[in-house]
Formats: C-alpha cells, sequence, structure tokens
C-alpha cells in the first residue's frame, strides 16, 4: 500500500536518472493524457470551470478532443519508445470521450501500464470491464450522501444511485491487483461529514480514501484569501474526523492524508531548482493535441512544449526544438504557483547527486513503480 502514493519510484528507473544528469533527451516515463475537455459533471470548485476555473486559459475549449486516429497514434509511439505507463485524465471526464472503449482496450494490448481519473458516472459496462485490468482507478468525489452530491457535482440526484452502483460493482469485479481509490476533495459544505464519509466509501468496498483540500486561487469569489482562508473556519474538524476515522482501517483499506500537507504545495511558490526534471519524465497530452510540460500548466502558454497536430508524439519529443525547449525552461523563474511536481523534483536532484549509490532510495515494493 505505501508505493501508492511514494514519491521516490524513480529510483526504480536508473537509466532515465542518468539521462537526465547527462542532459540527454530520452522518452518519458510516464504520460497523463486528457483526451477530451467535455464533462458530465459542474463541480463548483472546477479548476476548468469558467465561473472558477484558476487554470482556464484561452487555449482550453470545452469542444476539443483528440482524433480517434491520433489517440492510436499516440499509443503507437508510446510503445515504440519505450512509454512505460499512461493515466487518462481530465480536462474533461475521460470516460465521456467517444473513443474511451477503443483506446483502453488498445492501451491493454501494447502492454502500456494503465490508469484513469475519473467521476466514475460511466464506470460500467464495457468500460468498467476494460478497467478491471487497470492497475489503479482513482475517483474524484467530495460526497457521502445524495445531498452532497446534488451541492458539489451540481447534477441531478438522479445519478447518485447509478454512480453508488458502479463504484460498489466494480470493486467486486476489478482484479486484486487493481487499486481502486478515491480522492475525496474537501469543501465547506461536506467538512462535517469526514468520518461519515470513510465508512461510505469503505462498505463499498475501495481501498482507500484520500483527503485533499480543494485549491482555491487567491481573490476568487469563494474566499479572497485564497485556500488557507477558505479551509480555516473548518480546517481542525477536518483533521480531527480524519485521525478518528483511522480507527476504520483495515488491511485492505487505508486512509491517506493529503489534507494538511497539501496547503504546503499550495502556499509555496519558490523553486529552488533551476531545472525541472517532472517535465522530462511526466508530460501532459491535451485534448488540444498540444503537449505540455505538466498538468499545473495544461493549456497554458507557459507550460507549452509543442503540437502534435501535424506530427507525431514521438517526432516532437525528439525533435531539436524539444530539447531547446527542456534547456531554456526555467521554473525559478515561470512556475511561481502550486506545483505537483515539487517534491519529485527535489527527490530526483537528491538522487542525481548520488547516483552510485541510488539503492538507497529505492522503495521497498515495486508496485504501481512505473507511475513516478
Amino acid at each position: 500500500m505505501e508505493g501508492v502514493y511514494n514519491h521516490s519510484k524513480i529510483a526504480f528507473h536508473k537509466k532515465k536518472l542518468e539521462s537526465l544528469a547527462k542532459g540527454e533527451v530520452t522518452a518519458p516515463i510516464y504520460v497523463r493524457v486528457k483526451p477530451t475537455n467535455n464533462c458530465n459533471h459542474r463541480c463548483f470548485y472546477c479548476s476548468y470551470d469558467p465561473e472558477f476555473g484558476y487554470l482556464l486559459s484561452e487555449t482550453k475549449h470545452t469542444e476539443d478532443e483528440i482524433p480517434r486516429e491520433k489517440m492510436m497514434e499516440i499509443l503507437e509511439d508510446f510503445k515504440a519508445m519505450g512509454v512505460k505507463a499512461v493515466t487518462y485524465s481530465g480536462g474533461g471526464e475521460p470516460l465521456v470521450y467517444p473513443f474511451i472503449e477503443e483506446t483502453l482496450a488498445k492501451t491493454l494490448e501494447l502492454g502500456i501500464d494503465l490508469s484513469i481519473i475519473t467521476n466514475g458516472q460511466r464506470l460500467n459496462g464495457r468500460i468498467a470491464e476494460l478497467l478491471t485490468q487497470a492497475e489503479w482507478v482513482r475517483i474524484s468525489a467530495d460526497y457521502c450522501n445524495e445531498e452532497l452530491f446534488v451541492k458539489n457535482r451540481r447534477i441531478s440526484k438522479n445519478l447518485f444511485e447509478q454512480e453508488v452502483k458502479n463504484i460498489r460493482d466494480f470493486a467486486k469485479a476489478k482484479k486484486p491487483e487493481c487499486e481502486l481509490g478515491i480522492n475525496f476533495l474537501v469543501t465547506h459544505s461536506n467538512s462535517d461529514y469526514i468520518y461519515e464519509a470513510v465508512s461510505f466509501f469503505r462498505d463499498l468496498g475501495v481501498n482507500h480514501i484520500r483527503f485533499s483540500p480543494i485549491y482555491v486561487p487567491q481573490g476568487n469569489t469563494l474566499s479572497s484569501g485564497g485556500s488557507e482562508a477558505y479551509h480555516a473556519p473548518f480546517k481542525e474538524r477536518v483533521l480531527e474526523q480524519i485521525e478518528r476515522a483511522k480507527e476504520l482501517e483495515t488491511e485492505t483499506f487505508k486512509i491517506f492524508n493529503f489534507y494538511e500537507t497539501d496547503f504546503d504545495s499550495v502556499i509555496k511558490s519558490v523553486r529552488i531548482y533551476p531545472r525541472c526534471f517532472m517535465m522530462e519524465t511526466v508530460p501532459v497530452i491535451a485534448a488540444n493535441q498540444n503537449v505540455y510540460t505538466c498538468h499545473d500548466k495544461a493549456y497554458s502558454d507557459s507550460g507549452l512544449i509543442g503540437s502534435i497536430k501535424d506530427q507525431s508524439f514521438k517526432q516532437l519529443w525528439f525533435s531539436k526544438e524539444t530539447a531547446k525547449r527542456f534547456k531554456e525552461f526555467k521554473p525559478q523563474e515561470i512556475c511561481k504557483h502550486h506545483c505537483t511536481a515539487d517534491g519529485r523534483n527535489l527527490n530526483i536532484r537528491e538522487m542525481i547527486a548520488s547516483i552510485d549509490q541510488i539503492e538507497k532510495f529505492i522503495p521497498q515494493r515495486d508496485r504501481h513503480k512505473n507511475f513516478v
């Protein structure tokens, strides 16, 4: 279980670390793919919602989706390049992508480690059957009853029972090695239901629940003071409930408390390294057929590596322009914001400095080792 969110898994990939140390461009280990920008939920805090979206930019359009032929080409490139893992996520909701069944089947056929981040509303039928073979499936949730489901998701209450059935049925059908997790996003409306949520999802058969705070940008209508000010009125109550809920843990069900630690990354805006290693290790392919440095910079000009509309991903990745982009990218200057890769970048820098002793960094378990 400790391998699920371990930030040191890149230690399993010594050759990649050596190439990063030498400044050589080699294939990414893992790619996040956003197949579509369309979504069937309307979460009030969505980072891509026009009324809230701190990640929204002029290059993100709801109608964008990766064409079928391009998606198949991308996957063939992954196989040829040696990309080891892929996560399908948003953008939008990946399971509403019209070619998702073929995409999932092709990923498995090529032997690429498969994972997905989904709201779970379409986690049934053939889609669910394919995903039972995934390495992990994570469902974004912020509810444990119908009222919260409607309030946070802003969709019909009639869909709640279907969502619950999907999770319960999938938990029973998946292979034992497939980790089914819940990423529970804490909001003002669900902050008194943390303990209840743990019990609710445990009884549905999931393997773990991870608590994270919704991110609120400075000046937002939810809180002009940003995330810390937004969460301050209920933060201690949330932490108390998480601690109390640990009594519900079992050998097959665990609680991960990212609610408190994520605040550190939210308020941290200074990068102490001159080079981003993670952009060369885990890039993002978005629904607009652009490749970006990371999830935090998807759909932004500052994170753009290049377009694959008129060339393959492999051609773009190994081009002189991309090598130049990697060399000239300065995180200390342009990454003065929330950074999901910060801890991993710090780890990589330390590993490269001690490459001859890389064994000391390798996690005890190799579970999900390609999802670095």
